[in-house]
């Protein structure tokens, strides 16, 4: 099949949740699934309800991906985080009143690759400290507001 093919077979399969199975536990290391709706599909992902093991508990429901769509959904998930920091950076720019903000911006985004070398997910990074860190180390990059008054 095809990957583009594949694809949109998952996401066929996410949306309509076209594969549904019951679980149910044989014993400590197995379970049997049968699929009540849909069928085994290596490309698609599978919704798995647990029979309920007692009355008392609610049953456990589970979602099956392929390790290539878990891959693409990490990566589009960290992409998505790297572009909210680089726009959380240009607003704290734009808050300091920058001369040129592609400037100021290149200087940020090169402070941005040196922590992600630090730590690649780009964790708990503060825009603003980010922000006045450049202004106090490139002022010529902002408007001197006491120069104006």
């Amino acid at each position: 099949m095809a990957k583009s093919s594949a694809k949109k077979e998952l996401i066929r399969s996410l949306q309509d949740a076209s594969n549904i199975a019951i679980a149910t536990r044989v014993d400590d290391t197995h379970i049997n699934l049968e699929f009540k709706q849909g069928s085994f599909q290596e490309e698609e992902a599978w919704f798995i309800k647990m029979n309920q093991a007692s009355k008392n508990t609610a049953p456990s429901e589970f979602v099956v991906l392929p390790e290539t769509a878990l891959n693409t959904l990490l990566e589009s998930l960290k992409s998505q985080h790297e572009e909210k920091l680089v726009l959380m950076l240009q607003k704290d720019i734009l808050n300091l009143m920058p001369l040129d903000l592609e400037d100021a911006l290149a200087v940020g985004l090169e402070e941005l690759e040196k922590l992600r070398s630090q730590d690649e997910t780009l964790r708990n990074i503060n825009t603003e400290h980010i922000a006045k860190r450049i202004k106090t180390n490139y002022p010529n990059l902002f408007f001197d507001v006491s120069k104006i008054l």
